[in-house]
């Protein structure tokens, strides 16, 4: 009777022990898994686009808007429309004129050089 008693003892841990492996086998794989899946819909974490509590409740400056908005691009989130204007604005192209007598260098938008350019005509 000890030794049937020790072989079923012996036979329970055994089994116990095989549970045990089957669980954490499973546990792995479901965190493999897991870990996968956040891998792919993870976004770049970034410090930038965190804002501090003493913050809160502060007008933010045009650049600090700004600031901010380059950072949550950067960070491959999308931009709504109107935070698009907001960053990506169109701005009038500048032209060096540097035909002066004075060798000074004067800048001006095209609409200008074009008005400049039919007051000649109109002089001529």
């Amino acid at each position: 009777p000890e030794e049937v008693r020790a072989a079923r003892m012996a036979h329970k841990q055994a089994q116990r022990k095989l549970q045990q492996l089957e669980v954490r086998k499973h546990q792995k794989r479901k965190r493999t898994e897991l870990y996968s899946k956040l891998q792919t819909n993870a976004v770049r974490y970034d410090h930038g686009l965190l804002s501090k509590s003493s913050e809160k409740g502060k007008k933010p400056s045009k650049k600090e808007v700004l600031r901010r908005l380059l950072q949550k691009e950067r960070a491959g989130l999308t931009l709504t429309q109107e935070e698009e204007n907001l960053l990506y604005t169109d701005r009038p192209k500048v032209v060096v004129d540097n035909h002066d007598d004075d060798n000074n260098l004067t800048m001006m938008t095209k609409n200008n050089k074009n008005q400049d350019s039919s007051r000649n005509d109109d002089n001529n």
